[in-house]
This record gives C-alpha cells, structure tokens and sequence, in this order.
C-alpha cells in the first residue's frame, strides 16, 4: 500500500507513510492509530512524547507526529457534524496531545476498514465505526440561530455584524453565543472556511497562488502560514506529486 488520503467536507482519511510535522493544531478532530501492531507517538504542547494505542486529539489541541517505520492511520471529523459529541467532549489535561481511546473503539475494526474497498466503503465503516462512540442519550442540541450561520460564514461577502443582525443579535452576543455552542471562536472557523476553499481548488489547479486568492487569503504567504499552523506541514509539501499519492477529494 502506498498513500491513501481522501477528502470531503465533513471527513478526512490517510492511510500511508508516517510523516513528521511541527507543532500544530486544527479544526477538525483527529483519531489516529498504526496500520499495524505498533503504538502511535504524539508531542504535546508541554514537549513530551506520548505512546498510544489510538489517539483522539479534539479539535483546536495542540500536537506534533513524527516519522516512523510505522504507517499512520489519520480520521479526521468535522467536530459540529459527524464528529459532535464523540468521546463525550473530553477534556484533555492541559499540555498533553490527546486521549487513549483504545479501550473505546475497536482500533482492529479501523485498520480492517482501510484493507480493500472504495472510498465511499471505507467512508461508510469509518462512518459505522464513529456513530457506535457517540452516544444518543441527551445529546445537546447546537443553538439553530448558530446552526444556520455556518453556511452564511462560508460566504466571503458576509461580514459578522451583518450575519449576527441577521439573527437579531449583537456582533458580541453573536460571538459569545458562537463559541459557547462550537467550542472555537467565530474567526477560528472562518480560517478554517478559508483553508477548506483553497484546499478543494487545490485539488484540480496545483497553483498556490491561485489557491490562497480563492480561499480570500491576502497572498501566499498568508495562506501558507496559516497552513502550517493548522497542519503542521506546508501547502508544497502536502501536495507534491509523489508517485502512488494521488489525493482525492470530494466537495459534495
């Protein structure tokens, strides 16, 4: 097996080499294990490597992987969709990468899903997989008003004082309201608008410039820079033409 990675709007998939980035953290949520028998290692904020037998790493948690012999696993899940409510919102003690969820997934029946099958088959056991770890008892439904404005903050053109009078509310009662329903601030998940944007026009025009101006990022620059603080790596080294790495993305 060579690379693996495959994208849509509410769920990533890698299967492939281990990789070593720097310190970052991201919107989506992370799970993360080996294709094989070996522990996975992650850095956290307070510089210590930690050993996992499957790691989950909430979004906006700051982490670092490194390259092994081993091959990665990596899930990630939109936090306000799929991924709403996994693990029971833990709290990670401060300065560590994540979580040991081994004992609460199976991490066999996740390296059984990446063995054979098309995307959409592999997208529907990871599915599978995820809805048997979040429960369905008392599960808090997000604010509609906060809801309804996430398609409206994809949208360049709207600014947040014009999507907050939209609902009736203040820009600052908007963004108290937004984070206290999300778990990450009004700007974090516009960033996070803007990366998605340039990643998917990535996907069929391999030019960074471009890319950084459909996602409404200044320049390059700018984009790459948020980039690596969000991935750990640069938009160049994420999409270098590697032979058998081909990622595949799918915007609906």
């Amino acid at each position: 097996m060579g690379k693996e990675f495959y994208l849509w709007q509410d769920l990533g998939l890698y299967c492939g080499e281990s990789f070593s980035t720097v310190r970052h953290s991201h919107f989506f949520s992370q799970i993360c294990c080996t294709l094989n028998e070996g522990p996975v290692r992650l850095q956290g904020s307070d510089g210590e490597w930690r050993e996992f037998e499957a790691v989950f790493v909430p979004s906006r948690v700051s982490h670092r992987t490194e390259q092994t012999s081993e091959k990665f696993i990596i899930i990630h899940i939109d936090p306000l969709g799929l991924g709403k409510g996994i693990f029971q919102n833990p709290k990670i003690p401060k300065g560590e990468p994540g979580l040991e969820i081994g004992d609460k997934i199976s991490v066999q029946e996740i390296r059984n899903s990446f063995k054979e099958g098309s995307p959409t088959q592999i997208r529907k056991r990871i599915l599978d997989l995820l809805h048997s770890v979040i429960p369905t008892e008392n599960k808090k439904e997000m604010d509609p008003r906060i809801q309804n404005s996430l398609p409206k903050i994809s949208e360049d053109e709207n600014s947040l004082t014009e999507i907050a009078k939209s609902f009736g509310l203040s820009q600052s009662r908007f963004r108290h309201l937004f984070r206290e329903e999300t778990g990450i601030t009004f700007s974090e998940y516009r960033i996070w608008t803007k990366i998605r944007k340039a990643i998917l026009y990535l996907s069929t025009h391999p030019q960074l410039v471009q890319a950084a101006l459909e996602g409404g990022f200044a320049d390059q620059a700018h984009f790459t820079r948020i980039f690596k603080n969000s991935f750990g790596l640069r938009p160049s080294d994420f999409f270098q033409k590697e032979e058998n790495f081909m990622p595949r993305f799918f915007p609906d």
